[in-house]
């Protein structure tokens, strides 16, 4: 199963919906490629990734790194102002991530709720 995912405007930031599973990194990568691409355009540069439809990803420590190795390749993603939200009983193993892409200098967190998201990224 594939990702699917749709992208509308908010108040001040994108809202990215997803849906399925992730089976590799470059998946990840080719939607935050795509993200980055039109948020870049936006006056703003936040995005709200709604990852609550997802199912649990096949990603080991390694694919993740791969992940935050490849927003290194693009210093405009620097800018942007990331929340995820996932389901609360993934939000743990999430948390590796979430450090290993702050440390690099990027705006990032992990969220189990949509409210402390948005309260999060739009102030």
């Amino acid at each position: 199963m594939s990702v699917d995912y749709d992208m509308t405007r908010q108040n001040g930031f994108a809202l990215v919906r997803a849906r399925g599973v992730f089976e590799s990194p470059g998946g990840v990568t080719r939607m935050i490629d795509e993200v980055a691409a039109t948020v870049g355009t936006m006056a703003e540069k936040r995005v709200l990734l709604d990852f609550r439809e997802m199912n649990k990803p096949n990603l080991t420590l390694f694919d993740k790194y791969d992940i935050v190795s490849h927003f290194d390749k693009n210093n405009d993603q620097r800018r942007i102002k990331w929340a995820l939200v996932v389901p609360p009983q993934r939000l743990k193993p999430v948390r590796d991530f979430e450090t290993m892409i702050t440390n690099r200098g990027y705006l990032f967190l992990a969220f189990s709720s949509m409210a402390e998201a948005e309260s999060w990224l739009t102030h």
